[in-house]
């Protein structure tokens, strides 16, 4: 399975990242605190369980959050919210939806 498309919202550091990677190799550089293990972290989130996730991943003074992970025949899509925790939804490129 390949990622072909990530975004990104309110994620620890993150504000707001999409990356569509065009090749094998994806390089994710930037000074310290920039946000490069967000945007790994990010993957992970959306590919774990719920009780593998931190308590906060939300970035500070947000109440939402989000991640969407386009894998070709299937796109993730993890909801981070203060109020109700998360959400999951994997759906199927014909639209069909998946509990977990």
């Amino acid at each position: 399975m390949k990622i072909l498309r990530l975004e990104a919202e309110n994620i620890k550091k993150l504000k707001v990242v999409a990356i569509k990677p065009d090749g094998h190799i994806v390089e994710i550089t930037g000074p310290n605190g920039s946000g490069k293990s967000s945007v790994l972290d990010s993957i992970y989130y959306a590919l774990a369980g719920a009780k593998d996730i931190p308590s906060q991943p939300i970035r500070r003074g947000q109440l939402k959050a989000h991640v969407k992970l386009e894998l070709g025949e299937i796109t993730v899509i993890r909801k981070f919210s203060k109020d109700t925790g998360t959400s999951l939804i994997v759906e199927a490129k014909n639209g069909a939806r998946f509990p977990t």
